[in-house]
């Protein structure tokens, strides 16, 4: 980290913090920013209208974007909720933390242990293997998730560096 600022553009000094001081994220619902993406989609009123949309939209060869966030959804709250066992020992954890340039980290973690942001992902009945570098889902189909996990980090360390005044380490 060069002096509170290295990650894709971001001003080294002077520059503006993504929040106001007054935020609190506290209250912040695991999945908090996939709530407000499925809520901009907006919701077919009518079950079968719901049904024929997803329908067509497999005709077309496209995938079904609530499905999908729905799915991200639940892995968000169900890994929120395990975290939220770790209070009792000195942790704290919020969720949904915006983090520019990326939309949000989906769950931080602050305690005795240091800082980390967590990256969830539901592969529902898929086989998964994680390596260093590389989660492989299913017949060996690799996912970018650590290369998101990383960036996450480095979008958090450099957001609560320059909020903090010093560097932190995530």
């Amino acid at each position: 980290m060069k002096e509170y600022g290295d990650a894709q553009g971001w001003p080294h000094e002077g520059g503006p913090l993504f929040l106001h001081p007054d935020d609190d994220l506290a209250p912040n619902r695991p999945g908090e920013a996939l709530h407000a993406r499925l809520a901009a989609l907006g919701v077919p009123h009518h079950p079968r209208l719901a049904a024929c949309a997803r329908a067509l939209g497999r005709l077309a060869g496209r995938p079904d974007e609530r499905a999908a966030l729905r799915r991200a959804l639940d892995g968000e709250q169900r890994a929120g909720e395990e975290l939220e066992r770790l209070t009792g020992g000195g942790w704290r954890v919020l969720h949904s933390v915006p983090v520019p340039p990326a939309a949000a980290v989906p769950h931080l973690l602050i305690g005795p242990g240091g800082v980390f942001t967590l990256h969830t992902a539901c592969p529902r009945g898929a086989r998964v293997r994680v390596g260093t570098d590389a989660v492989l889902v299913a017949r060996g189909r690799a996912e970018p998730w650590v290369r998101l996990s990383r960036r996450e980090a480095r979008h958090a360390a450099l957001a609560l560096s320059r909020g903090c005044g010093f560097p932190v380490t995530v």
